[in-house]
């Protein structure tokens, strides 16, 4: 309530007849009527002078205090609200003295375990000087026990998506962006202001070239959800600000949010990062709130109708609330006041209440509603409105007193809660992950059970278990501590340290492997997100199987050749050994994924493989070679090439075969190519095949030893050979970390 300095006169003894009273004028009409109204108040209202006494109090005030007001009148307003023997510290009274003008706080009175608004409004006298003050407490208490549940059901839901290990981030209805997570954050190595409101998905130039565009557009127009891996290069890493090299992939999952009318009104976009888990695949497979709380909206006017409904007195406080000024409000109409659907609601509850209370002299409802009232300035307001009875001391219904609290911000803060809450919700019910929120039970600080608070759809649908919420697991699944200690063993550290982790195990239990990560929003809680990936482990190990068989048939083969290399031409087959050692020995000097290091050893180990189409006496031939003999020679890598691309070699081992005497400036042979036209297994090959063959000694001529060789690739680095092979090259041999066995 809002009163701004109403002349009230006091009641008691001047009522009674006192003598020093008499003779003066009996109170207006007005003044009798705003006298009952104030005890009509349902908050505690008192008249106090500016030493803190109360002159006058309401019966409200009575029963807050649970006194007689004839205990009440004259006292300490301090020492009776606070049992102190003077003021509080930050007490309106004291600030309104000072400042000489209104003063409201909210404060917490521990004595009643409740919360108040205090109002303080001066009254002055003809001079501007302070006469008394009008007091008037208003509990706020379940107001403010609401703002605290929606805060804390807010921030849970809102920790829930920002302590996820997975990057999440939350669209609108048009696909741009409005809320990320650390997890993204930290991805993208970007804050929330680079990317809120400025990226939209249907802009995304890396989502259109890879072509899953429509599966995009089909989750905003079509509600479904759309599940798929994107791979960024480093190109395109560098334009999105991932400091990482060589290539990334994402699983990404759209899943569109609806609200309780089946409409779109978000979408929560997921991305795993799978790299490691894409790059293990490959190899196997040629060899994965903030929000506002709710204001504190207060009475921020008061009035006075008569029994026809009338406003014959309003609070100044109306201007600010509405526009209109108080005289403006009296001339106003019932149905000028609120729109017509508030209009209906307060004819529908005058017909229902009016006829008890005027057949009911004890009968004194206090009713809430909220009403839309209208502006001056054409807009509305709503109000959060109090309406209490007006009697006088005969009990005869002289009025209705009206009290409005602004709740508009609270009702646009409460509906972005529920929003926000449904949409937190719908993520939980509608995600294709499997979701687990639990308890940890420790025995002696050891982890022995754990209690499933909530799970989603997914969870039950992926494990088959059903209406496990509330259960402990060792009753959902008999023998699980038994059989599965590891996962107890890692659910109940991150639920004691805090730290995330993510693991792929395989349950016993269910007899199913799972890609799970656990994260813990409170200590000896935890979360586990998981997906079932039984299908794809054994797909991996199949994988594996049929690899390492393929293997040993490759080397084999390569076994083969090199005995009958050996057989025909001894000096061949050892230069292509010691090669094959260098080559290998570089390649993983330049951190190259262990396939392809496996295929260069594969190309090294057989790259002369061509020259058994050479005759014999023109490989061991100790003089000069013709033209037509070293024509002839230069037919190796081609013969090389055609016997091994006949075979069951990968790809890039016949072709480092075939081009292993290019050079970069295209003066090589058979193809006379340059620079990049040249792989990089032949790059690598090529400086291993002239360092070994300069190094050792030939049946034409003597080893020119591993100085002048180094000397060779050095001085030709970046124009012959290639230059990173050169310096991988030249580490090795200088620090002693590569030495050729024999030769």
């Amino acid at each position: 309530m809002v009163v701004r300095a109403v002349k009230v006169k006091a009641t008691g003894s001047a009522a009674r007849g006192d003598p020093r009273t008499a003779g003066k004028s009996r109170p207006s009409s007005l003044e009798t009527m705003l006298n009952a109204a104030l005890n009509s108040v349902p908050q505690p209202v008192m008249i106090l002078d500016i030493d803190h006494r109360i002159q006058w109090a309401n019966k409200a005030t009575s029963e807050f205090l649970k006194l007689p007001l004839r205990k009440i009148t004259g006292k300490y307003c301090y020492k009776l609200m606070h049992n102190s023997d003077t003021p509080p510290e930050g007490c309106p009274f004291t600030r309104l003295l000072e400042s000489q003008r209104y003063e409201e706080s909210e404060v917490y009175l521990p004595d009643r375990n409740m919360w108040a608004r205090v109002i303080t409004a001066p009254q002055f006298d003809k001079t501007g000087k302070i006469t008394s003050i009008i007091h008037i407490v208003d509990d706020i208490t379940e107001r403010k026990r609401t703002e605290l549940a929606l805060r804390d059901s807010e921030n849970f839901l809102n920790s829930l998506i920002e302590q996820s290990p997975h990057a999440m981030w939350i669209s609108d209805s048009h696909g741009t962006l409005i809320k990320t997570n650390q997890a993204l954050r930290d991805l993208l190595n970007v804050s929330d202001e680079e990317l809120v409101g400025k990226y939209n998905v249907f802009q995304d130039n890396i989502v259109k070239e890879q072509g899953y565009m429509p599966l995009v557009r089909d989750v905003f127009e079509k509600g479904s959800v759309a599940k798929f891996r994107l791979k960024y290069d480093s190109a395109q890493l560098k334009s999105i600000a991932l400091q990482k090299s060589a290539y990334v992939v994402l699983n990404v999952t759209i899943s569109p949010i609806v609200d309780a009318r089946g409409v779109l009104t978000n979408a929560v976009i997921q991305h795993v990062d799978i790299t490691e888990r894409v790059l293990a695949e490959d190899a196997l497979k040629a060899s994965e709130a903030q929000y506002h709380l709710l204001s504190e909206h207060t009475i921020d006017t008061v009035w006075l109708m008569d029994m026809d409904l009338k406003v014959i007195y309003h609070s100044p406080s109306v201007e600010r609330l509405r526009g209109f000024t108080a005289q403006e409000i009296k001339q106003m109409k019932l149905e000028q006041h609120v729109t017509p659907e508030s209009l209906k609601l307060v004819s529908e509850v005058v017909l229902k209440e009016l006829p008890k209370v005027q057949a009911d002299p004890d009968y004194n409802p206090v009713l809430t509603m909220d009403l839309e009232y209208t502006r001056k300035d054409g807009g509305t307001v709503w109000t959060e409105n109090t309406f209490s009875v007006v009697r006088d001391e005969n009990k005869n219904l002289v009025g209705i007193l009206g009290e409005a609290r602004d709740i508009t911000e609270r009702r646009k803060t409460t509906a972005a809660l529920k929003e926000s809450e449904e949409l937190y919700r719908s993520l939980f019910e509608n995600m294709m992950n499997g979701f687990a929120y639990c308890k940890m039970i420790y025995d002696q600080g050891k982890p022995r059970d754990f209690i499933y608070l909530a799970v989603n759809k997914a969870f039950e649908k992926q494990t088959g278990l059903r209406h496990i919420a509330g259960k402990k697991v060792s009753e959902a699944i008999p023998g699980i501590y038994e059989a599965d200690p590891q996962l107890f063993e890692i659910y109940g550290r991150v639920a004691l340290t805090g730290t995330p982790e993510q693991f792929e195990t395989y349950v016993s239990s269910l007899q199913m492997w799972f890609s799970v990560s656990v994260y813990s929003p409170k200590k000896e809680y935890f979360v586990a997100v998981f997906d079932v990936i039984t299908e794809r482990k054994l797909a991996e190990e199949n994988l594996l199987k049929s690899y390492e068989s393929l293997k040993k048939t490759l080397n084999d083969a390569i076994d083969t050749l090199v005995k009958i290399v050996e057989l025909r031409d001894p000096y061949t087959a050892g230069h292509q050994q010691n090669v094959a050692e260098l080559a290998t020995a570089i390649a993983t000097e330049m951190q190259m994924e262990n396939t392809r290091v496996d295929q260069i050893r594969m190309a090294a180990v057989i790259h002369d493989i061509g020259k058994m189409y050479i005759p014999s006496d023109i490989l061991s031939k100790p003089g000069k070679l013709t033209f037509i003999e070293y024509d002839l020679i230069k037919t190796h890598p081609r013969y090389g090439y055609e016997i091994v691309n006949g075979m069951d070699f990968p790809s890039v081992v016949a072709q480092a075969i075939l081009q292993h005497h290019e050079r970069l400036d295209g003066s090589g042979y058979p193809g006379k190519l340059k620079d990049d036209e040249i792989i990089l297994e032949a790059r690598i090959l090529a400086v291993a095949d002239v360092v070994e063959a300069m190094a050792s000694h030939r049946p034409y001529r003597s080893a020119m030893g591993i100085d002048k060789a180094l000397e060779e690739i050095s001085s030709n680095r970046g124009a012959l050979y290639d230059s990173a092979v050169v310096d991988a090259c030249l580490e090795l041999v200088k620090s002693g970390r590569f030495a050729f066995k024999s030769g």
